[in-house]
């Protein structure tokens, strides 16, 4: 019997294949093959890892004076935008300043023409005409200025309690 003398093993694997691989049969020889002498085992060379090193404090001053740049660039941003809004706000202000400006000039020039006040001068009755020499005053300004300062007293909270109850002075 061919089947009597084959070993049959199941193999167990991890996963979804692990139910496939169980139905499955497998032929085991009943001899297992013996090494030659050719076959040299190897073994592996271990590796000597490199112990982990402390950081470098130029590192760390490196990484913080990175940090405060950007804090610096981010504030120097925000205060940026803030200008620029205030610069827009005044923009506009100033906007509509000089048109109510415009408006007011207009009708400052409305109300004052030349034609509409000669033409009130002349309903009036009186003329304009040049300034006489006895219409005109000098002032002499060649002395220095003089000031005079007044300073009030300065009362005494005892003072003034005294004076409150001696009534007001004539």
């Amino acid at each position: 019997m061919a089947n009597a003398a084959r070993q049959y093993d199941v193999r167990q694997t991890s996963g979804p294949q692990r139910r496939e691989r169980q139905s499955h049969l497998y032929e085991l020889p009943l001899v297992r093959p013996r090494r030659s002498s050719q076959q040299q085992i190897h073994n592996r060379t271990r590796v000597n890892l490199r112990p982990s090193e402390a950081v470098s404090p130029f590192t760390v001053a490196g990484l913080l004076l990175a940090a405060v740049m950007f804090t610096f660039i981010v504030v120097g941003y925000s205060k940026l935008n803030t200008v620029y809004a205030q610069t827009v706000t005044a923009r506009s202000e100033l906007h509509a300043l000089e048109q109510e400006g415009k408006s007011l000039s207009a009708q400052y020039e409305e109300i004052f023409d030349k034609a509409a006040l000669e033409e009130a001068i002349e309903n009036s009755g009186s003329e304009l005409s040049e300034i006489k020499s006895n219409q005109k005053v000098y002032v002499d300004l060649s002395e220095p200025d003089n000031a005079v300062v007044y300073q009030p007293q300065n009362e005494g909270l005892l003072a003034r309690i005294q004076q409150m109850i001696s009534g007001p002075a004539a």
